[in-house]
């Protein structure tokens, strides 16, 4: 290859003076920036080992870390423990001019070595989209669960605001959306990896939009993901116990810690006052930033009251210093109704009415979540639902035994590979306890066996006194739940974990895999075509 051939030589990095090339990209302007710049911001951030360079004076023109996607003229990341040499083939076949590593790969040119890869790729990252976040107004979400409902509540609360006022649509990064204001992408993490999360948002800007709503994870936290990120608006929905593992978090202390960060980078933050750790969490973001607080405490700024299932809904009462204002979502599941006051207390902090929250959430829907099907003759109804920690399934089984009372449920769930491995034990005693019977099934097994994954749940929904059946394959598993006698009681299928991914992950890759809600129109077609009577 020609750049086997190339002489490489080491630069000096000091004195050297910062040199621009602007490039217009609608009415906004960006600056490129020349692989020795790229190596001095690394060097001034004490990240740089060496630097062997012999294109120093050329203009970067992409970021990436994919390498089968490179742009031409491009920095290449090579990130990741799974990393191969012939990833970085595959990207300077494909366009790469250079690439940042822990070590030196090979003899290709231009290399930049660091000490700390995801530091690396979070300080070239803003530098390279020229930190969008000082054109956006942008409002952060983490905690254990109800991030992604209330996100996307919030995302239609802004896009009404836009509406009444004359703006562009609200830009979004979630698990199950991401709008950059050109197009929509399938999200394959709950928070992108830095260089694509900040193109999103430069995107978002160069786009014409005002606004970037984020769900920000434990892991995007503790892995830098979101570092260098500035938010306006930060919220902690809640804190339970997940993700706790030896290739996450190693206890709950480690897990507690990470999340009261998101505090660290952001102009206000709003905290729940329900929540069990409230204290420690009130203690920790008031010291750092103005705080709005909200719950159903008395004290809480954005207060919720007087919830009341209704007919076609769910109403309940949210007040301010301000202002007071009924609201109802007709979304199924009580606990929708926090989720809704989580994206209230945002809404609140950037100064919307609470009326605008009223109509905008009125008729919200979150890709799946809490979907309903049911089958001609009322004997079997699914909820599919994207719950995956214990605190998840406590709140989901709480409110559908309210709704149906006396039913017999079947829990049909699978269990990551590689991460989250309390879900296990917590998921498994909450299903044993309180399920008629539970199918062990498989979602993103990784590159552990499912064989493990799935003896370890069953010692513990046996251990909680509960039934279990594991059928790997997820559709075979959906058939056996309809087939399964719950005797006179009315079977509810819980198909949970995966909403309407279209995907599973083997090893260190994606494949296509039927959603959950195709498999379920295909079974309920096939059982009410047997019971047409």
């Amino acid at each position: 290859m020609w750049y086997n051939k190339m002489i490489l030589c080491r630069i000096a990095l000091s004195g050297i003076a910062f040199e621009r090339q602007t490039v217009k990209m609608a009415d906004k302007s960006t600056e490129r920036y020349m692989l020795k710049e790229y190596a001095k911001k690394l060097e001034e951030a004490g990240l740089l080992v060496s630097a062997e360079l012999s294109m120093p004076d050329f203009y970067v023109k992409g970021l990436t870390f994919d390498s089968r996607n490179v742009p031409e003229g491009s920095l290449f990341i090579a990130k990741g423990l799974h990393f191969r040499p012939e990833y970085l083939a595959m990207a300077y076949d494909g366009g790469a001019v250079a690439y940042v590593a822990e070590k030196k790969i090979g003899d290709y040119p231009n290399a930049i070595i660091v000490n700390d890869i995801r530091e690396a790729m979070v300080k070239l990252s803003r530098m390279f989209y020229n930190n969008p976040l000082d054109r956006l107004e942008s409002f952060a979400f983490t905690g254990t669960k109800g991030k992604t409902t209330s996100v996307t509540f919030l995302r239609r609360i802004l896009d009404l605001d836009a509406e009444r006022t004359g703006k562009k649509p609200t830009g979004i990064s979630s698990s199950v959306d991401i709008y950059d204001g050109f197009e929509f992408v399938e999200p394959i993490n709950t928070t992108p990896e830095a260089p694509d999360l900040w193109k999103y948002m430069a995107r978002s800007a160069e786009a014409g939009l005002e606004r970037f709503a984020v769900e920000v994870s434990s892991q995007a936290i503790k892995y830098r993901r979101v570092g260098d990120m500035f938010f306006d608006y930060v919220c902690l929905t809640n804190v339970g116990y997940d993700h706790i593992g030896p290739a996450e978090h190693p206890d709950f202390d480690d897990y507690f810690a990470t999340k009261l960060k998101i505090y660290d980078c952001c102009r206000k933050g709003c905290v729940n006052l329900d929540d069990p750790l409230a204290g420690r969490i009130l203690e920790y973001a008031s010291a750092r930033v103005p705080v709005v607080t909200f719950g159903e405490n008395p004290e809480a700024e954005v207060r919720l009251s007087d919830v009341q299932k209704v007919t076609d809904g769910i109403a309940f009462t949210v007040s301010t210093p301000a202002e007071e204002c009924r609201m109802k979502i007709t979304m199924p599941g009580l606990f929708n109704v926090k989720n809704a006051l989580y994206a209230t207390a945002m809404a609140y902090c950037a100064g919307i009415p609470l009326t605008t929250v009223r109509d905008a959430i009125a008729d919200a829907r979150v890709k799946g979540r809490m979907l309903p099907f049911a089958s001609r003759d009322g004997k079997v109804r699914v909820i599919i639902d994207y719950a995956h920690n214990g605190m998840s399934f406590e709140a989901l089984f709480d409110s559908l035994e309210q709704e149906y009372p006396g039913a017999a449920y079947v829990a049909i769930y699978g269990w990551h590979g590689n991460k989250g491995e309390n879900r296990r034990r917590d998921i498994g005693e909450v299903v044993g306890a309180r399920a008629f019977h539970t199918v062990i099934t498989e979602k993103d097994s990784a590159d552990e066996p499912f064989e493990k994954i799935a003896a370890e749940v069953r010692y513990w929904i046996e251990k909680s006194g509960g039934e279990c059946t594991v059928i790997k394959d997820r559709e075979a598993a959906v058939r056996f739940a309809f087939a399964l006698d719950t005797g006179d009681c009315e079977k509810i299928i819980v198909l949970a974990g995966r909403g309407e991914e279209d995907w599973q992950k083997y090893g260190n890759f994606y494949y296509f895999y039927p959603t959950d809600p195709s498999i379920v129109e295909k079974l309920l077609k096939e059982y009410d075509s047997v019971h047409n009577d």
